[in-house]
């Protein structure tokens, strides 16, 4: 039996985050030959499209590191979202991207990093039948395969990103696609029916209006409507300044763009449908899609997601909807090897949220960063041979501290006969995070043995009972 220890932390690190997923949805887990695409250059920055199994293509910006020797293979990182990869900026340069950023970081660490406008989104084609479709999810293991194939990759993948890219993230280990190592879903929802749209079977109406509005003006490639403006101002803000959602390169006249929305037209309006939608199996928006909350949720795909082998890095919130729920139950349900942060958080981590904190207390600080300690599970050789990082690398987590006295109550709770453990500091001066984690962890899976075989999983050591 497996010993699991978990904590709660205050102070988060998104270290591993990065690292993971899922890819191809369904029964049969994925062959790691997928639909190919055009070769991918050794240019700083492309964008481009990979169609799939049925023809839909899918738009993906790859960013290399600067200089890329021919000769090098990298680990490659995933971020999918359904929000537009990129925005398409009027004349800009490439340090000008609106992912320039996050781009340099990990290129910077020695990764190449692909970014994905979901299907039926952004500058992708396809429909939108519901949220993280079947479809959807199979799309970003045929990516995964895309990137394997690629002269400058490693073979290994791996997948990140907050919220709905958290959502993609861990639903991408569903296609249990073999290049894919490990995901990091940060602040996602585990069951987006219980823990988001209905909580307690109540609709929340204007999360869910507002939300479906503002994506209904992306899939339409709508920047003025998201923007607020019209007329001379929404003008002159597509000639000189954004355009809407970032084409492909081979789009120079917008005629891709203006197809891929002309389909995007077909969409389901998430509020529209929700407003119908009383049982988790009713049917569900235009197309009658049956059983919806189930398929489109990471808690739904428990069995894929554990076979899938895909060790995760997680954070939560404690004031974040009920991403703390679902980090707890997933964590108590599957074998992955899990590394857990749970912090005095909003989404995303924008925010102390702290009740008993003043309104302007800073933010506790998120211990890590996915960047920095990447792991090494990603970091190694088509051969296999494992690829020492610097020094910044060796170490997965720092041992940082934060506000979290507050939540100290919660700890030292034994769940299931002793397999789940809250822990905690003890020493009354250390405002300390409560850390999550397994043990056989993530550490392990990701930095490697060091020459060493050793088992990922720690047999618990029973006690003898003495006879009375």
């Amino acid at each position: 039996m497996t010993r699991r220890y978990i904590g709660t932390v205050g102070s988060l690190a998104v270290a591993a985050a990065a690292l993971a997923l899922t890819a191809s949805c369904g029964d049969a887990p994925s062959t790691g030959a997928g639909a190919m695409g055009p070769a991918s250059t050794l240019e700083r920055n492309q964008a481009l499209h990979i169609p799939m199994r049925d023809g839909v293509r899918i738009a993906v910006d790859v960013w290399l590191p600067e200089g890329i020797d021919p000769g090098a293979r990298l680990p490659t990182m995933i971020r999918a979202t359904r929000y537009w990869r990129a925005r398409g900026f009027v004349d800009a340069p490439t340090e000008g991207d609106s992912n320039f950023d996050e781009a340099e970081r990990w290129n910077g660490a020695g990764y190449a990093l692909v970014l994905i406008d979901a299907r039926g989104s952004g500058a992708s084609f396809g429909i939108r039948r519901f949220e993280l479709a079947e479809d959807e999810v199979r799309d970003y293991g045929e990516v995964a395969d895309w990137i394997v194939a690629q002269p400058w990759s490693n073979g290994r993948v791996g997948a990140y990103g907050v919220s709905y890219a958290g959502n993609t993230a861990e639903m991408l280990a569903v296609n249990r696609n073999p290049a894919v190592k490990a995901v990091a879903p940060l602040f996602n929802d585990f069951d987006n029916f219980g823990h988001l749209v209905f909580p307690g079977g109540v609709l929340t109406v204007g999360f869910l209006e507002s939300w479906s509005n503002r994506t209904r003006m992306q899939d339409l490639n709508d920047i003025c409507g998201l923007s607020g403006v019209t007329g001379a101002e929404c003008d002159e803000l597509r000639r000189n300044q954004v355009t809407g959602v970032k084409p492909v390169d081979a789009d120079a006249d917008g005629a891709l763009i203006a197809a891929a929305v002309a389909e995007h037209e077909a969409n389901t309006v998430p509020f529209g449908a929700a407003l119908e939608y009383e049982f988790r199996d009713d049917p569900f928006g235009r197309y009658d899609e049956t059983n919806v909350g189930h398929r489109r949720s990471p808690s739904g795909h428990l069995p894929q997601i554990e076979e899938s082998g895909a060790a995760m890095f997680i954070e939560a919130g404690w004031q974040d909807a009920g991403t703390v729920n679902g980090t707890l139950g997933r964590y108590n349900t599957i074998s992955n090897s899990q590394q857990v942060f749970i912090g005095p958080w909003d989404h995303g981590a924008r925010n102390d949220a702290d009740p008993f904190n003043a309104d302007d207390a800073p933010r506790s600080a998120r211990r890590g960063d996915p960047v920095r300690h990447p792991g090494r599970v990603l970091r190694r050789t088509p051969e296999g041979e494992r690829v020492r990082p610097d020094a910044d690398g060796d170490q997965l987590l720092h041992d940082g501290r934060g506000p979290l006295d507050t939540y100290r109550n919660v700890a030292s709770r034994r769940l299931r006969g002793g397999n789940l453990v809250l822990r905690h500091r003890r020493d009354a001066d250390a405002r300390g995070p409560i850390r999550v984690r397994r043990r056989g962890h993530l550490h392990r899976r990701l930095h490697g043995n060091h020459g060493h075989p050793q088992p990922l999983v720690h047999q618990r050591r029973r006690r003898r009972r003495r006879v009375r």
